[in-house]
């Protein structure tokens, strides 16, 4: 990025293109030092919802013909969302962003709303999607989306006001082998989930995996904390045998290992190199992982003895919506 300060010049050619579509720059929030221009928030009315849509604009200059526009978007009871658009023109990448309708990035469903962030990438409003974020009451849930195809992506739940609340670390992984346990993390839980495919069917896949965790979650808290045992029991007992196959794999090596000691194999060359070169490969098979297995003997799911989650908000506990 270049060191040099926005001149005055400078400023009025970029903003330009903003202020004929009744864009007006915030000169206040905008910072010439770090060639930073914010615009005033625009409220839009979004379609088929009763909530507004606020919208703010953030030109970045890095350089000669360098620019980064950032347009975020924030839905009333719902999240923030940012789009992003490189290049050279501003006016080619303010109708980059705005090809994107205010709406578009933002779905709800009964108790919960989900925002996508992303790279637009072409004008014509493809998203290339880099995180979702999900409020479900006061409950938010995050996949970082990472664009390496086979990567695992990050996963984060929060709570509003109750740091570190008690989740079962199975509370997602019922939902399928591709996601794995929540852990306590900061004053979250944070976990994991495998997006397979690449661009469009990538990003297609990480919509649907969010709005299946989200509708899961809404659902799951709306609930006393003791019922998700209930309604999950065979999922949970699937998760369990999951988290007990490393363990049980490396018993069986052992195993082997020992009754292999037990044969004469003094006169067959090739099953001793096999069997001399069977731990290092296994060790690298095992690191190779994208997730290395954890070696452990995983407790009996039993239903929880809290009486509840912590409380949601009013809106979504009586009568779930599905506004965002």
């Amino acid at each position: 990025m270049s060191s040099q300060p926005l001149t005055h010049h400078e400023i009025l050619a970029l903003i330009e293109p903003f202020s004929r579509l009744g864009y007006q720059a915030d000169l206040v929030a905008s910072q010439r030092l770090e060639r930073r221009l914010v615009f005033r928030p625009i409220e839009h009315q979004a379609e088929s919802r009763r909530s507004r849509i606020v919208e703010t604009l953030v030109l970045i200059s890095r350089g000669a013909n360098a620019l980064r526009l950032e347009r975020h978007l924030a839905a009333d009871g719902g999240p923030s969302v940012e789009l992003v658009a490189d290049g050279q023109d501003a006016s080619a990448l303010l109708e980059r962003v705005r090809s994107v309708p205010a709406g578009a990035p933002f779905q709800a469903g009964p108790g919960f709303c989900v925002g996508f962030s992303g790279r637009v990438e072409v004008p014509d409003g493809l998203v290339a999607l880099t995180e979702a974020v999900a409020h479900i009451g006061q409950w938010r849930m995050t996949l970082e989306a990472d664009p390496v195809r086979g990567m695992l992506a990050d996963v984060g739940i929060t709570h509003a006001v109750q740091d570190g609340a008690m989740l079962p670390e199975d509370l997602l992984a019922v939902l399928g082998r591709d996601w794995g346990l929540l852990r306590p993390s900061g004053k979250g839980w944070s976990g994991t989930t495998r997006l397979r495919g690449r661009n469009a069917a990538r990003d297609i896949r990480t919509r649907e995996r969010m709005l299946i965790a989200a509708h899961h979650l809404a659902a799951t808290f709306a609930e006393p904390a003791t019922q998700f045992h209930a309604t999950h029991h065979r999922a949970r007992r699937h998760v369990m045998i999951r988290r007990l196959t490393p363990l049980a794999a490396a018993a069986l090596l052992i195993l082997v290992g020992a009754a292999c000691t037990r044969l004469d194999i003094t006169n067959d060359a090739t099953l001793r190199v096999l069997l001399m070169s069977s731990p290092p490969v296994l060790m690298i098979l095992f690191f190779s992982l994208r997730e290395v297995p954890r070696l452990e003997l995983p407790p009996l799911p039993r239903a929880s003895n809290a009486g509840a989650w912590p409380v949601l908000r009013p809106s979504t506990t009586q009568g779930l919506t599905d506004e965002c």
